[in-house]
């Protein structure tokens, strides 16, 4: 068996520069997934579940202002 990572990790720029030893210790602690167009990922206020490496696409954070309009950075 080989002792590679897995292709998909080379597609996030984060993930890709990391050392071997480095990606050893997320081993068996990551896998691929697919997100829908405008899945909620993380909730203000409310503890993360999970961490996100995005290889594609485009992610964005959306601020509620206090007069209830909303500003959007994109990722």
């Amino acid at each position: 068996m080989s002792n590679a990572p897995p292709s998909w990790l080379s597609k996030n720029t984060l993930l890709s520069v990391l050392p071997a030893s480095s990606l050893a210790l997320f081993d068996g602690h990551m896998e691929p997934i697919e997100c829908d167009l405008r899945r909620v990922l993380a909730s203000a206020g409310e503890p993360m579940k999970f961490v996100f490496f995005p290889t594609d696409g485009c992610v964005s954070m959306i601020r509620r202002l206090v007069d209830g309009r909303a500003a959007e950075v994109g990722l």
